[in-house]
């Protein structure tokens, strides 16, 4: 069973005075609580329909059409496509609930965020190809922002997000996961290839 992301709703009235509302997303089967399973990079390998580098062109929040929940759309420049068809025009579009609308915040818990120019590595799941709108897999651990270190002019990945994400033991206790490191652009490249090789 997959856990549900909790959609944080932020209201911040001009007044100043904020009230924050937690509703269950509706994407995924309800459970009792909120929760991000940590995958490693062969689960978000395997689990991903595309694995890539890209920049990112834009980024619009908007209300749904009927006015109950904000959507942020991505527009992504493909640099580099290391699982996956490249896309004829070079741009994929991401599409994931929440977002900044005037003066109202709805945050999916654990859900990364983008800012334009920014170039990150992204395992997305969808298929364009039947128009279904591509997300990110494992929310904030599907994305690896890109930052040249000065010092080695090596080009790194930065860890993920995982400070939502948590590992179940074997007694089904929950742990939060562990943070993962840094590494170079070109390592990380190399260990998702080997994980397509038949």
């Amino acid at each position: 069973m997959k856990p549900a992301p909790s959609l944080r709703s932020s209201f911040r009235p001009a007044g100043g005075v904020a009230v924050v509302l937690a509703i269950a997303l509706c994407a995924t089967p309800p459970v009792s609580a909120s929760l991000v399973l940590a995958l490693d990079l062969p689960q978000m390998t395997a689990a991903a329909d595309r694995v890539l580098i890209g920049e990112i062109l834009s980024v619009d929040s908007a209300w749904d059409s009927g006015r109950v929940t904000i959507r942020t759309t991505i527009q992504v420049n493909v640099a580099d496509m290391w699982k996956g068809d490249l896309p004829r025009t070079r741009t994929i579009t991401i599409v994931q609930p929440g977002g900044i609308v005037g003066d109202v915040e709805m945050r999916v818990i654990g859900m990364p965020k983008f800012a334009a120019g920014e170039r990150a590595v992204l395992f997305l799941r969808g298929d364009t190809a039947v128009a279904t709108p591509l997300s990110v897999v494992g929310l904030g651990q599907g994305k690896r922002a890109l930052r040249l270190d000065r010092a080695t002019s090596i080009w790194m990945a930065d860890p993920p997000d995982r400070s939502e994400a948590v590992t179940i033991d074997r007694q089904g206790k929950m742990h939060p996961a562990e943070p993962e490191t840094a590494v170079p652009v070109d390592d990380l490249r190399r260990r998702v290839k080997g994980l397509l090789k038949p």
